[in-house]
């Protein structure tokens, strides 16, 4: 008995696994700051894919579309917003109101400014009633889930390669300017990134950079904002020359493969 008890406090607490419609679920007002223009976004061809489970983070639940072009991400909303027993907890509340607009204020931001260098290419954050979109998702238990759209707050981007994938792959087929190529793509778009006055409070770069065919993009961009950060840049760059360090790709061995 101790063991199903044991298990059964595992499993709901692993949210990727234990994926439902009311996590992702919240009666939230609408707020015209989180209103999006409208795009030539073709809802038909992609919402008429079934999705599947890809990855689940700390702020959404990730979702494949069949041709693998596309990814849908819903917000853990019984994440972000606040239950009854917060308001019993000092601060609690106020701290997870400014997260919630913090995200939502980063993803706004990047559809009005950096649609291009993140892949963004539908946003939805209020509730509505003029998409009449209903998707079939299926979650990584295999489980499938009506999903209207109207109701959820969601996005939608292409799908990104992750950089260390690119730069691995390139670096076993011996390609190494490829992988040196990819390494100058990222620095470069987060130089354009920072010059648009935009910066990123994650500093983490393996889950949050890639490449949509040659094109590089930020694709986990939850956590930016406009402004500044000191070091970002070389941060980032000092983290991809890491990489490449210790998979053995040095001045030497493009040397080598120049010659």
């Amino acid at each position: 008995m101790i063991v199903i008890i044991l298990f059964a406090v595992w499993f709901n607490q692993r949210p990727s696994l234990n994926f439902s419609l009311s996590r992702i679920s919240a009666e939230l007002p609408y707020r015209a700051e989180w209103e999006v223009e409208s795009s030539s976004f073709d809802m038909d061809s992609i919402f008429s894919q079934e999705f599947h489970y890809l990855a689940s983070g700390s702020q959404s639940y990730a979702f494949e579309s069949a041709d693998g072009k596309y990814v849908i991400k819903f917000f853990k909303m019984k994440h972000l917003l606040w239950n009854f027993w917060d308001h019993f907890r000092p601060g609690v509340v106020e701290r997870r109101t400014r997260n919630l607009d913090s995200i939502f204020g980063a993803y706004k931001l990047c559809y009005d400014h950096l649609r291009e260098e993140t892949g963004l290419v539908f946003l939805h954050l209020n509730s509505t009633q003029n998409l009449h979109r209903t998707i079939t998702i299926s979650d990584r238990l295999h489980r499938r889930h009506e999903v209207d759209l109207d109701r959820y707050a969601f996005l939608v981007q292409e799908k990104a390669e992750l950089v260390f994938t690119r730069m691995d792959r390139l670096r076993k087929k011996g390609d190494i300017q490829g992988v040196l190529k990819a390494r100058d793509a990222i620095c470069d778009l987060v130089q354009k990134r920072i010059a648009k006055g935009f910066a990123d409070r994650d500093k983490a770069v393996s889950h949050n950079f890639g490449f949509i065919g040659d094109r590089p993009v930020q694709f986990d961009i939850g956590r930016l904002y406009k402004g500044v950060k000191q070091g970002e840049y070389e941060r980032i760059r000092h983290r991809l020359e890491s990489w490449m360090q210790e998979n053995g790709v040095t001045t030497e061995t493009t040397s080598s493969a120049a010659q």
